[in-house]
């Protein structure tokens, strides 16, 4: 199921503000009553035609980050997790990563670490 768009949502209160009937509203406009419904009960509720926002944190990094950490991995192979982790905030400007998470985002960019010294790990690309 797709939302309902803003500039319909628009013309919803609109209609609902001129007494239309919910089923009149629905059937103009080819959505369903219950969206109508749905719609009206939230502009009473919040008293607005806009969504709640979505709970939950906001991304720490968007694609350019990850772009940008992917290029970095490359340009330094050989680097440990604490390495790149002060060199991705040094060159993002954001706040230094946990070990544990930077080992996420390679992971989630299809890298991978290898052992090849007793302290000291290198970054392969997984195919």
């Amino acid at each position: 199921m797709t939302p309902i768009s803003i500039e319909i949502r628009k013309i919803i209160a609109e209609k609902l503000e001129a007494g239309n009937t919910h089923q009149d509203i629905a059937d103009d406009l080819g959505v369903s009553r219950s969206s109508v419904t749905r719609l009206s009960g939230h502009i009473k509720k919040y008293g607005t035609i806009f969504p709640k926002p979505q709970p939950g944190r906001l991304p720490t990094f968007n694609d350019e980050d990850y772009q940008t950490i992917k290029d970095l991995v490359d340009d330094n192979p050989g680097y440990t997790l604490e390495q790149y982790a002060d060199l991705i905030a040094k060159t993002t400007g954001k706040r230094r990563l946990k070990k544990s998470r930077i080992h996420q985002i390679l992971k989630s960019l299809k890298m991978s670490f290898k052992n090849t010294k007793k302290h000291h790990r290198s970054v392969t690309v997984m195919t």
